[in-house]
């Protein structure tokens, strides 16, 4: 199924509403090992097969920070794919550290 944006945070504010205490609970069983993404292949040189990343392979670069970034002035231009692992990671990073992505 696919809602729209806003949709979306609608629910999130509803379940908020609901359970103000989740995403804490959710924060604090998050372990490093924990699955938090399965990017896929795209098949194009045989079966599609799925890479999974843990919380730890999918943000522990962001505490090397090794560019400075102003949030009000950094712009990504992402040309890959998200599934592409550069491109995911990438994206996790300038969200991160406060800049936009296009």
């Amino acid at each position: 199924e696919t809602i729209p944006y806003e949709e979306l945070i609608k629910k999130g504010q509803q379940l908020d509403r609901q359970n103000p205490s989740l995403y804490t609970k959710l924060e604090q069983d998050a372990r490093n090992d924990s699955l938090a993404a399965i990017i896929y292949t795209s098949g194009s040189t045989g079966i599609p097969i799925g890479a999974e990343h843990t919380q730890h392979s999918l943000v522990r670069h962001l505490f090397d920070k090794p560019i400075d970034l102003n949030p009000e002035k950094t712009r990504y231009l992402n040309l890959l794919p998200l599934a592409h692992i550069f491109a995911y990671s990438m994206n996790i990073a300038i969200f991160a550290w406060g800049g936009s992505v296009y």
